[in-house]
């Protein structure tokens, strides 16, 4: 049975709209805490657009994605695990986590929510990579890799995960997974659709060198991008108007901005096909 200390979820901002959003927080918050209530939990941080549990002994993972699979506003469970506070502990956990891992190919993803910390999402990705490489040998392939390895720098640590599990949201944890092949995108609401998209938009922004900050509106993401990085025929700021509409607006989402938004998802993904296959 898996067991875990730790278990990082994340949120949806469609689920935390306009004038309610603080109180949408604060119920996410109860309801995690009501879901957990019998389990040693030892912390609960809600920043931004996770949750992170820490537990004072190991639980049993299945069981925590039970718990948190009744509460509305998850979008997806990781176990996740430790890796220090700098690069070189970082390393150092990777190398020992690759021990028992098999891939054709990989692919780093990092989300930088500490600003502190003296690297960017980019020069992490391309650190790893390059650790991960010499270790195993394994190309990289940054538009459907075999393997993932997520790193998340909090103001808590370093902190990384190969896998997840969806929650009451049902989206996948990478934005760059194919909803629209497959048929799920058919099954969303329109507002969820673009969220998806935009968060695909956030990761490509990211692998330019170009994050969105905790407290910058998608509005002030967009005005803050040089237009060298924009994509053509003013894709992002269509996609970000669109992003606004469906998180803070009642008006609903035209079927116009769900096919601009899917056009926007496959120009990214094919843009990220072509990067060059390895982070050297």
């Amino acid at each position: 049975m898996e067991t875990v200390t730790r278990v990082l979820a994340t949120t949806s901002e469609i689920s935390l709209k306009g004038r309610n959003r603080m109180w949408f927080e604060r119920t996410l918050t109860d309801n995690v805490n009501k879901a957990l209530s019998d389990l040693p939990v030892a912390s609960l941080d809600r920043p931004a657009w996770r949750v992170l549990i820490d537990f004072s002994e190991p639980v049993p993972f299945s069981e925590v994605v039970r718990r948190l699979g009744t509460v509305f506003g998850l979008g997806a469970i990781m176990p996740v695990e430790y890796g220090g506070s700098t690069l070189e502990s970082l390393k150092t956990h990777i190398g020992e986590k690759l021990q028992g891992l098999q891939a054709e190919n990989f692919a780093i993803r990092c989300l930088r929510s500490d600003k502190s910390f003296p690297m960017n999402s980019p020069e992490i990705e391309r650190e790893v990579g390059r650790f991960v490489q010499d270790a195993t040998g394994w190309p990289v392939n940054l538009s459907s890799p075999d393997l993932t390895l997520h790193v998340l720098v909090d103001k808590k640590g370093l902190f990384t995960w190969t896998r997840r599990v969806c929650g009451p949201g049902g989206l996948p944890a990478d934005p760059f997974e194919d909803i629209f092949a497959g048929g799920l995108a058919d099954d969303l609401a329109p507002a969820e659709v673009v969220d998806y998209v935009y968060r695909a938009f956030q990761v490509y922004m990211g692998q330019q060198g170009h994050e969105r900050g905790d407290e910058q509106t998608a509005l002030e993401f967009l005005r803050s991008l040089p237009k060298d990085v924009l994509l053509p025929d003013q894709a992002a700021e269509r996609l970000t108007r669109a992003y606004v509409l469906a998180s803070y607006s009642p008006r609903e989402i035209t079927e116009g901005q769900v096919a601009g938004a899917r056009e926007t998802w496959h120009l990214m993904k094919n843009l990220l096909a072509e990067a060059p296959a390895t982070p050297r």
